[in-house]
């Protein structure tokens, strides 16, 4: 497909409050990778020439060829960008909004995943300079309905501890994926979830924290999360395309639609188990829309152009066009270290030039080259985003792109815009992030060979088909819903997370989501001396979990 660009230059009046004392000096820009959910990737280095500044009207020499290459090795249908510098904006779009779609544009709504986190976050410190709340309020000040494991954690719990991740909690997608819970059985649900470590021990990246923030917010403000952000953040800084309600997206036109990269290392019950070929070609497909209730977490979607105001209001440290719009101690308060990072794999200090990694409210820290970056990665399914910003050297970038793999797309262009902007050395984020891609792919391959070679053949469920069906519940997860018509099936955790259930070998079947980009997992039904089986297991999205029969009828 064609991926030819569209681009906009412009430059802004900008004030020099805050953290910049040059606004017109050319700056040099660094990157910044936080790991989320996902794990990180380090990359080697190419052959570019080196153009270590931006001017409005010459871009950065090779960029579009780069973005192209990259776009091909993902089969991406669509990029955006913009970087900041100075008073100087670039925005630029690649490619199409869906494989027989229209351009990209600069005004192009790409889903921003968990940059959005940084917007929550920023609506609350509006309230903390109110004086409505304290970042060190009980958050059952605000939410007394709000119950954890561990009362000692329940009475002290702050606002400060929800938006940094250090609740001791361990992040649990499996509660909320599957779609069907609103917000209060989500918060309700967290009083069942067990420690991964001590309270305030450590970063345990958690989206339903997010989602207990903006609930906070609505509490205490008296208007929906996603009011507040259109209101507050969207409206003065002249954000006119963005949106914070998923379902108001479906209704927006020039929308760089979901997509992902399908194909055998990445759905597990969607290829032949023991002739699959460890360089069997992926199929890019539009995926479904994704509605996360968590939206606080990851809801928001942006154009290139939009997000431009969002990092120069960032950069301005809470002021954007001579308006302030937050104050700078406030703001500067979600950029300050709260909890250590884990240490990212893959030669982190030789990759990314690394000493100190650190979170703080709905943002990244760390050092790079000897400055400071704050940053975030944003995935959602069928989209991925990149954010990276300099605030002493008054520059920014964010990447966005609308496919599952986009998260990795867009943090290889950064890092490549970020280097090449410092005059760095050059590294070929994008060839390793397909490398690792690879490796990853060829493991998963494996392990479906393995499982393959393993099965028992001729084994039979203990039970007839139909007395599998049921109700199958548990405290922390969504009731697992078995079905059977037909002679055949299906397993459902909600509007969002179903699929067939086929016969694997004993009382282990296969099921294979509806949802391309969810590929497969196995699950083992527990049959002891009774007519229906008592528990069902399962490993989804990294969490064992157990259901156990219920009385409640499928459905």
């Amino acid at each position: 497909m064609s991926h030819e660009s569209s681009r906009s230059v412009h430059r802004t009046a900008r004030s020099t409050r805050g953290l910049r004392e040059h606004p017109r000096r050319h700056r040099r820009l660094l990157p910044f990778l936080l790991v989320t959910a996902l794990t990180s990737l380090r990359v080697f280095a190419p052959a570019y020439e080196v153009a270590a500044q931006i001017s409005p009207t010459e871009p950065l020499a090779g960029l579009d060829a780069y973005v192209e290459s990259s776009m091909r090795s993902w089969d991406a249908p669509g990029v955006a960008l913009v970087v900041v510098r100075g008073d100087d904006v670039l925005t630029r779009g690649y490619g199409v909004t869906a494989v027989a779609g229209d351009p990209v544009d600069e005004h192009t709504l790409f889903g921003i995943g968990s940059l959005t986190k940084a917007f929550t976050a920023t609506v609350l410190a509006m309230l903390v300079d109110e004086g409505r709340i304290a970042w060190d309020d009980a958050v059952s000040k605000h939410l007394p309905g709000l119950v954890m494991r561990d009362p000692y954690v329940t009475r002290h719990l702050t606002i400060r501890d929800v938006l940094s991740h250090r609740t001791g909690l361990a992040g649990d997608d499996l509660m909320w994926v599957a779609g069907g819970r609103d917000a209060a059985e989500l918060i309700h649900s967290l009083r069942f979830q067990e420690p991964a470590f001590g309270f305030r021990a450590g970063l345990g990246y958690h989206n339903v924290m997010y989602l207990v923030a903006g609930e906070l917010a609505t509490a205490v403000a008296g208007k929906p999360w996603n009011v507040l952000v259109h209101e507050r953040i969207f409206e003065p800084l002249g954000m006119g395309r963005s949106v914070a309600d998923p379902g108001e997206l479906r209704r927006r036109t020039n929308v760089a639609l979901p997509h992902d990269e399908i194909g055998p290392g990445q759905t597990l019950g969607n290829a032949p188990s023991a002739n699959v070929p460890l360089d069997a070609p992926t199929t890019v497909r539009r995926i479904p829309w994704f509605d996360p209730v968590t939206a606080p977490a990851g809801g928001i979607a942006s154009s290139a152009a939009d997000f431009g105001q969002w990092l120069r209001f960032q950069l301005g440290a809470g002021e954007i066009d001579g308006t302030r719009v937050v104050s700078e101690e406030a703001l500067l308060a979600t950029r300050t270290p709260q909890v250590p990072s884990p240490g990212f794999p893959r030669s982190q200090s030789e990759a990314s030039e690394t000493n100190l990694s650190a979170y703080g409210m709905g943002w990244g820290l760390r050092d790079y080259r000897g400055r400071l970056m704050v940053s975030h990665l944003g995935s959602t399914p069928g989209w991925g985003a990149a954010a990276m910003l300099l605030p002493t050297e008054d520059a920014a970038v964010a990447v966005f792109a609308n496919t599952s793999h986009g998260l990795w797309l867009a943090d290889a262009v950064a890092r490549w815009i970020v280097d090449r902007l410092l005059g760095a050395e050059m590294k070929d984020w994008n060839g390793e992030a397909v490398e690792w891609a690879g490796e990853r792919r060829r493991a998963a391959a494996a392990a479906l060979e393995q499982a393959a070679a393993e099965r028992v053949a001729g084994t039979r469920h203990a039970l007839p088909l139909e007395a599998y069906a049921g109700t199958y519940v548990d405290s922390l997860y969504p009731a697992a819903r078995v079905t059977h018509r037909q002679g055949a099936l299906r397993l459902v955790l909600g509007p969002q997370l179903a699929g067939a259930l086929d016969h694997w070998q004993d009382d282990v079947f296969r099921v294979t989501w509806e949802r391309p980009d969810f590929g497969a997992n196995f699950v083992t039904f527990e049959v002891g001396d009774r007519d229906h089986p008592e528990a069902v297991k399962s490993r989804i999205l990294g969490r064992e979990a157990t259901w156990r029969r219920s009385d409640q009828p499928p459905g």
